[in-house]
């Protein structure tokens, strides 16, 4: 009889010791997920603004532009801004920001009768013209 009693007591205890790990083991990943929660809001608010800014410059690739050697911007719906900026020879650079201007692609691009059209291996993630000419007014 003692040993029946001394087994029920050993289940027993064993299945208080796995809840009490499983309780530890979910607090701890609780835990984790709090502080992870604002690293995760901020990543999902980059994508989104990385988004916009693909998007203005893709709605300024379908816009019809008046070439001049200073920047003219426009309000692309919703996105942000798409701004073009002539250089030599029938060329230029277009310009997609998110609409808080803290994301910027730029796209090198050939204007014809109004027209622009992208250049081959011409996006960058960075200004690629001199320092200075990629202030907008």
């Amino acid at each position: 009889m003692n040993r029946g009693r001394r087994q029920r007591g050993s289940a027993l205890l064993m299945v208080l010791m796995t809840l009490a790990l499983g309780t530890l083991l979910l607090r701890g990943l609780g835990l984790h997920h709090r502080l992870r929660q604002p690293i995760l809001a901020l990543e999902i608010q980059r994508i989104q603004m990385s988004s916009r800014a693909h998007s203005a410059l893709a709605w300024g690739m379908r816009q019809t532009w008046v070439p001049t050697p200073t920047w003219q911007c426009r309000e692309a719906p919703d996105q942000g801004r798409a701004c073009l900026r002539t250089t030599a020879n029938d060329e230029g650079v277009l310009m997609g920001l998110d609409s808080t201007e803290t994301m910027r692609y730029w796209q090198w691009v050939t204007i014809t009768a109004e027209r622009i059209r992208a250049q081959p291996r011409g996006w960058s993630d960075f200004c690629p013209l001199a320092d200075g000419e990629c202030e907008l007014p």
